[in-house]
């Protein structure tokens, strides 16, 4: 079955960057820089140095404006208050803090944003062309990367294509077992873009590919695209624009950098949440989405960012693939927190792969400086690993 008409069309730039821009404004995308930013090793902003100075600044205030409000015989008292608080030094403390904190967010801010990476013309003319072939898809919030489609045949006699033999769902009809998806999130302000060669190269394989975009900050980080909810949202939308089929649909969820902590801490709280949705999901005959591998692919030793899946060890049930290269040199700077890092999965179900003369920006396609191999290479195995691990070798690869 050709689905290619019945999807969405691609959003405008102008569109695009007005509802980026929107975001941008919200509260909770700035609760979420708050909080990036506070975990940050290259940031010097402390949140809970903030949050003390903030209250230490509102606390006084409140108490100033509303006692002489609500209490009549206080309004005599209100210079003294205002003396007491205006010669305070724990005030004025709190008021450097405050100042020096916000200072310090503000260059990090402004600092993350000079420091977008930008896609490789290569990656650029990759998303193009499989958007050009039918190949792909986006939408302001994720770009979907599809395998081949199944074209229809035509009857000579007619002129009229014939009747397809799969009808259950628009992707995936022609693959045996499983439609198998896999949500790439990105590194850290490095654009989806970036990802096209690689997940070009994986929905070749018989897999889709779906890469949220993370605009408008590029952060994998709760509050800015990787909470639960938004996840759902996501995954369901997709869903809806493929119609697949949630019985024979499993969901994989990966990530690289950045992306790959938060891939860990949605696959935790997802699978935490869907235990306690479970009776939920019985009462009212919902069929929730199957979530059981996890994709890695250059996991830094960020401790701070790690999220402790050594609970998941039954195989049956889940299993995780680590991808690392031998040459990152944020493994090399960062290189004693490994051992930590790694504790956090489990042995019985993680399996690791190293990639010899790999770079950390050799995963995708935003930096063109080769290691002692070439980007295409790297990402090439990267591809066979995963193709592996998903078991999608001898699949269709085919809509």
């Amino acid at each position: 079955m050709d689905i290619a008409r019945t999807l969405p069309s691609a959003p405008s730039p102008l569109s695009t960057a007005i509802f980026n821009g929107l975001r941008l404004l919200s509260p909770k995308t700035w609760v979420g820089l708050l909080q990036v930013s506070s975990r940050s090793p290259f940031s010097e902003f402390e949140l809970e140095t903030f949050i003390i100075a903030t209250v230490g600044i509102v606390l006084p205030v409140s108490i100033l404006l509303y006692s002489t409000t609500l209490f009549e015989s206080m309004q005599h008292t209100r210079p003294q208050l205002e003396s007491v608080l205006a010669l305070s030094p724990w005030v004025w403390q709190c008021i450097w803090q405050f100042c020096n904190q916000m200072y310090k967010f503000a260059v990090t801010v402004i600092s993350n944003f000079r420091n977008r990476t930008k896609a490789l013309p290569s990656a650029i003319q990759e998303l193009q062309t499989r958007l050009s072939n039918q190949r792909a898809y986006q939408t302001r919030r994720y770009t979907v990367y599809l395998p081949k489609q199944d074209l229809p045949q035509m009857d000579s006699r007619t002129g009229k294509a014939k009747a397809s033999k799969s009808t259950k769902s628009a992707v995936g009809g022609g693959m045996a077992g499983p439609t198998k998806v896999m949500v790439l999130f990105p590194g850290a302000l490095v654009p989806g873009e970036a990802y096209s060669e690689l997940a070009g190269r994986l929905s070749d394989s018989g897999l889709i590919v779906v890469v949220p975009s993370l605009e408008p900050c590029l952060y994998a980080a709760p509050n800015l695209g990787t909470d639960v909810d938004t996840f759902c949202r996501m995954v369901k939308k997709v869903q809806d624009e493929l119609k697949l089929d949630p019985v024979r649909t499993e969901w994989v969820i990966g990530g690289h950098s950045m992306g790959a902590f938060g891939a860990m801490r949605l696959f935790h709280q997802y699978n935490k949440q869907r235990q306690l949705d479970m009776w939920k999901y019985l009462l009212d005959h919902v069929i929730p989405m199957r979530v059981k591998d996890l994709v890695l692919i250059g996991v830094t030793p960020f401790v701070k960012e790690c999220t402790d899946l050594s609970r998941y060890d039954d195989a049956r049930r889940n299993r995780i693939l680590l991808i690392q290269a031998t040459d990152d040199v944020l493994m090399k700077i960062l290189g004693d927190g490994l051992d930590e890092l790694y504790t956090n999965f489990p042995d019985a179900t993680t399996i690791r792969k190293d990639i010899v003369g790999g770079t950390h920006h050799g995963f995708a396609s935003y930096n063109d400086e080769n290691g002692q191999i070439t980007m295409q290479e790297q990402q090439d195995q990267v591809c066979e690993h995963i193709v592996e691990f998903l078991q999608l070798k001898g699949r269709e690869n085919v809509l």
